[in-house]
């Protein structure tokens, strides 16, 4: 890990505090509902996670012997079941 990479995105960081605090100031009411989409949404992405886990076991990403399409196969397989468990939490299937 670069020591760099430790303050990358900051700015992100202090858009979405910033957008917290104008939300708790005009709407406070709508922070349960802000703090339920966003546990929803990380309960769908552990569950998209784990499920590739489950499904592959010996094809994790870092761990596929063979070439760099292999393991680029298996980054994107990862990315796209956990976006998938994030979507499908999210929208309440």
């Amino acid at each position: 890990m670069r020591a760099e990479s430790t303050l990358e995105g900051w700015q992100w960081w202090i858009a979405a505090a910033v957008g917290v605090g104008v939300l708790a100031w005009i709407a406070p009411h709508q922070l349960s509902v802000l703090a339920w989409i966003v546990t929803q949404l990380a309960v769908g992405a552990m569950a998209g996670y784990w499920i590739d886990r489950a499904l592959f076991p010996h094809a994790r990403p870092g761990d596929v012997d063979g070439d760099a399409v292999e393991a680029r196969h298996a980054r994107y397989r990862r990315a796209g079941l956990i976006a998938a468990g994030a979507i499908g939490a999210t929208i309440g299937l």
